[in-house]
């Protein structure tokens, strides 16, 4: 079937081709809004159309293709209250006033959280570092205080909510590292034809799934598939070779989208 999807199909671009299906997966989903998945009722044998939502979040973080230089922002910040010099841009209160400060426009999300960029991330020490972070800085702990040191506790926790979160989410987490090195996903301008076919290939299958068996068997496959881009991707980054970590996050975004899209047809 593929085969003769391609032969009738040859005129058809790369590009529409990655319309089609959907690559840029980089968000979450929520069950209300435009974009719309089929979800499969077995009970009464039907499809049913659940909308979803893309959910975005705000984050000052560096989107830029160069690492952040630390030294200029260091020297640009000053206190807001008494106007003192901030040294560090992981402290988050004024060495003079005690004053909490506000979130800066770009920051390094490993720095803040004082760990190495690296792919491989102890996933528990992130956790508990974070949980000091927060203790830190949760706005339930600034209720007494002014209306601005309120604000600024409330966009600081909402940025370390953000930043734990893709440090937390290996595809993020690459796409990040990826930014960081001068390599941005959404500057590919071509999507493998290899790729392409295993899409399809897969769509077919949740297609013609006639039980959440069927689902589960399939989802479990790409879950292996998902291990394995990981692991690829661990070896990639460690070895510094960015083109090629480029493609692999290319394919787990693709995997994870299928696996989105299963999670939902199954619940």
């Amino acid at each position: 079937m593929l085969t003769r999807f391609f032969t009738q199909q040859s005129n058809i671009t790369q590009k529409s081709f990655r319309n089609v299906i959907n690559l840029n997966i980089n968000f979450n989903y929520s069950l209300s809004g435009l974009n719309k998945i089929r979800k499969l009722n077995f009970n009464n044998s039907k499809r049913e159309e659940y909308s979803l939502k893309k959910e975005t979040t705000v984050l000052h973080y560096s989107t830029s293709s160069k690492p952040i230089d630390k030294n200029h922002i260091q020297s640009l910040r000053k206190c807001w209250s008494c106007n003192d010099t901030i040294k560090s841009h992981k402290e988050f209160f004024c060495p003079i006033c005690n004053k909490v400060q506000p979130p800066l426009e770009q920051f390094d999300i490993f720095y803040l959280f004082d760990i190495e960029p690296t792919f491989h991330i102890d996933q528990k020490d992130l956790s508990h570092r974070f949980k000091q972070l927060q203790r830190q800085l949760h706005p339930d702990l600034f209720e007494q205080s002014s209306d601005i040191e309120k604000q600024h506790s409330k966009q600081l926790s909402t940025s370390l909510n953000a930043a734990y979160n893709i440090l937390r989410s290996p595809l993020q987490r690459a796409e990040y590292l990826l930014e960081q090195n001068g390599y941005s996903i959404t500057d590919l301008n071509d999507v493998d034809e290899d790729l392409l076919a295993e899409v399809l290939e897969v769509r077919e299958l949740i297609d013609d799934a006639q039980s959440n068996d069927e689902l589960v068997n399939i989802s479990n496959e790409n879950k292996e598939k998902i291990n394995q881009a990981i692991n690829e991707l661990e070896q990639l980054f460690s070895q510094q070779q960015y083109k090629k970590a480029q493609d692999k996050v290319v394919y787990l975004r693709y995997l994870t989208r299928i696996q989105e899209e299963i999670h939902y047809l199954i619940k």
